[in-house]
C-alpha cells in the first residue's frame, strides 16, 4: 500500500486529508520501507514546514524517523517566528532535550556504575 504513493508524495501532503495519511505511514512504517517519501522531502524541509499541512508532516518525520534538522536550523530564524514553522521548531527542541537527557542519564549511569 505504501509503494501506491510513490510518485504522489506531495500531492498527498498539501491535501488537508491527505497529509494525515502521510502522518500515519511515518507514524507506522519503518522508516526503511517509507525512505521514497522522507527523500521527496530533502530540498523542500523549509516551504514544507511554512505550509499549514506540511508542517504536521515535517513533525512527524521529525518524530519518528529520519532527521533533517540540519536544513531547519538553517533558517531558524524565520521558522521560528512563522506561523507553522514555529512548530516545526518546538519538535526540533523537544527531540533535542530528549537526545540531551538520555546522553545525561548515560553519562551519569556510566560514572555510577564505574565508581563501584
Amino acid at each position: 500500500m505504501v509503494t501506491e504513493l510513490d510518485g504522489h508524495v506531495m500531492r498527498f501532503v498539501h491535501d488537508q486529508n491527505g497529509n494525515h495519511v502521510i502522518q500515519k505511514f511515518i507514524e507506522c512504517v519503518l522508516e526503511n520501507a517509507i525512505h521514497f517519501i522522507i527523500s521527496t522531502f530533502y530540498c523542500q524541509v523549509v516551504t514544507l514546514s511554512t505550509h499549514p499541512y506540511g508542517c504536521h508532516v515535517i513533525q512527524r518525520v521529525l518524530e519518528h524517523c529520519h532527521d533533517l534538522k540540519t536544513q531547519i536550523l538553517v533558517s531558524i530564524n524565520m521558522l521560528a517566528q512563522h506561523q507553522y514553522g514555529n512548530y516545526v521548531i518546538q519538535v526540533c527542541c523537544r527531540k533535542c532535550l530528549n537526545i540531551l537527557e538520555n546522553l545525561h542519564y548515560f553519562r551519569t549511569s556510566y560514572h555510577f556504575f564505574n565508581e563501584q
